[in-house]
């Protein structure tokens, strides 16, 4: 891990710094390699116009990810909900996966858009959403592994309660979502209204694949009924001219 985040840090320079094993090369390299593909060529270098973002997303996800190796590894437990979300939040993700495909399909992102307040918001309030959801569905077996989870983090507050750390975690989701859902809806936000409207999105493909299971580890059956729906059933001409597959709009 201190080889991979080193590595991203240096971006172009990283021959400078070198690879301790074939492992971190390999990883290294698939996201230099398509980072840098995406955003110098086609279509998609009018979309991003400075790869250097995409590459701070997965350097966030890096650090976030030793510092949990490092938790994990020596039985460190965040002194409070706001250590561990600090580093839970990058560490899921999300920025690094969701966000680069804005960049390739989604409304254009410009240096001005990426660098703004609204947007950081945003990505942090859809971060922290889907971040704790995925608490509650893997709380026990993070437990089994030794790992830190907002869930067990919060249960000694409550006399060792899971129920009651799980509905502390829950009102910590509805007001991020209800700051998220304010900015999405408000007018003047940086970038465009498309824009905003894909963040709602993100979080609501995450609500859907852990609002009642882990459904991105266990690929649950509610999860693989909407990605067929998505992916192979056909459109329906609605009144109004709008297009949609009904049982797909159902399930999200």
């Amino acid at each position: 891990m201190e080889n991979l985040v080193a590595l991203i840090e240096k971006w172009d320079a990283h021959e400078e710094v070198g690879f301790c094993s074939e492992s971190v090369k390999i990883v290294f390299r698939a996201i230099y390699g398509s980072t840098s593909r995406a955003t110098c060529s086609g279509p998609s270098s009018r979309r991003c116009r400075s790869p250097h973002h995409i590459a701070e997303l997965w350097l966030d996800l890096a650090r976030g990810m030793m510092a949990e190796a490092e938790w994990t590894l020596t039985g460190h437990v965040p002194s409070s909900f706001e250590e561990y979300i600090e580093v839970a939040v990058p560490a899921f993700g999300l920025g690094a996966i969701a966000l680069t495909t804005l960049y390739l399909v989604g409304p254009e992102l410009t240096e001005e858009v990426v660098r703004s307040r609204d947007y950081e918001e945003m990505l942090w309030h859809v971060g922290v959403s889907t971040r704790l959801l995925n608490d509650l569905q893997t709380y026990k077996r993070e437990e089994e592994q030794g790992k830190t989870n907002s869930v067990l983090l919060l249960a000694p507050r409550h006399g060792g309660s899971i129920e009651a750390a799980k509905r502390e975690v829950r009102s910590v989701i509805a007001a991020s979502r209800r700051e998220l859902l304010r900015l999405v809806v408000r007018d003047g936000c940086a970038g465009t209204r498309s824009l905003q409207q894909e963040f709602w999105n993100i979080y609501k493909v995450g609500h859907l694949l852990y609002s009642e299971e882990d459904g991105w580890c266990t690929s649950s059956s509610e999860t693989i009924r909407v990605g067929n729906a998505v992916v192979h059933e056909p459109l329906s001409w609605r009144p109004g001219g709008k297009i949609g597959s009904p049982a797909a709009a159902r399930r999200v």
